[in-house]
């Protein structure tokens, strides 16, 4: 089906002759591609245990701080430029003395895997 789509496009690039139809079809090939890399990307399962232990016990699960960072590493290594990594319990307005030192601790080891 994906064959027969892009020989449609391309006979319609032909004969309308508007680059703009070339830089589209681009840039949804480019979209399937990202979207379809996702279940590889998304997959721990071939992580070593030393490397999970690098992350910290937190590592195996989405949305903890250590997920975030592996998947930011593997990110990284598939040639993405810019991430960004969210902590969700770092915005303090109070108790600072009590919360921030807890929070670093979360922090460090996931960062610095």
């Amino acid at each position: 089906m994906l064959d027969g789509l892009s020989d449609l496009n391309a006979l319609e690039s032909k004969r309308v002759g508007d680059p703009e139809i070339n830089t589209r079809i681009a840039q949804y090939e480019m979209a399937f591609r990202m979207q379809s890399s996702i279940p590889d990307l998304t997959s721990i399962a071939g992580e070593t245990k030393a490397t999970l232990d690098l992350y910290g016990p937190e590592v195996t699960i989405p949305g903890t701080f250590a997920h975030s960072c592996l998947l930011a590493r593997r990110l990284a290594e598939r040639g993405v430029r810019c991430i960004e990594l969210f902590h969700r319990e770092w915005d303090h307005h109070g108790n600072l003395t009590r919360d921030l030192p807890c929070n670093a601790a979360m922090s460090t080891t996931p960062a610095w895997g």
